[in-house]
């Protein structure tokens, strides 16, 4: 211990509590920075690791147009379409399933009518179209389109929606094969079940 010139004892233990102090501030600043970023790798690692590789939102997956891809639209869901697969662009030009299903989901109370059981089944084939092989589109039946406009049409009207635009029931193909078209054989057996 030193004495000043007035041979009053200098403390030189107090300067080096201080010092001490100071160090340890920076020790644990570093320490509490190398675990910040601890945890910011893993938590990217994490989430890079949990999401899936393609784009994919519920009702969307990013794909080459004329590829077949899974059928991720919730109302097609609903009503239990019979059909996995689908391709986009579908027959009115989206080229995404997002866009079908907003589209879709304003159809949903005509669907809620039961003006026409398989009216699901026109409307999503119309948005979320059936897919097959090496992505050939499976179009909707012409009988399927004329029982959906003969018996749901006035609701359209009744409940504010249109008609899809562009849509013409002459213009698609009639056929039992439901490889051909989607649609007639349903229609053919709830005209069974009917009678």
């Amino acid at each position: 211990m030193r004495t000043s010139s007035e041979n009053v004892p200098v403390d030189e233990g107090r300067k080096e509590p201080f010092r001490l102090k100071k160090k340890w501030k920076i020790v644990l600043i570093t320490l509490n920075l190398l675990v910040l970023l601890a945890v910011v790798v893993i938590v990217t690692v994490w989430c890079s690791n949990s999401l899936p590789r393609s784009i994919s939102l519920e009702n969307v997956t990013v794909n080459k147009e004329g590829e077949c891809i899974t059928l991720r639209i919730p109302v097609c869901h609903k009503h239990k379409i019979p059909y996995s697969y689908t391709i986009l662009p579908n027959l009115l030009g989206h080229k995404s399933q997002i866009v079908a299903t907003e589209v879709l989901s304003r159809y949903e109370p005509l669907f809620s009518v039961k003006c026409y059981p398989l009216t699901p089944l026109f409307f999503c084939s119309l948005y979320a179209p059936k897919c097959i092989g090496q992505g050939q589109l499976v179009p909707p039946c012409r009988s399927l389109c004329k029982e959906a406009v003969r018996k749901c049409g006035f609701f359209l009207g009744v409940f504010a929606l249109s008609w899809p635009s562009g849509i013409d029931c002459e213009d698609f193909p009639d056929s039992q094969d439901p490889q051909e078209c989607i649609g007639n054989m349903e229609n053919i057996q709830l005209e069974r079940e009917i009678k």
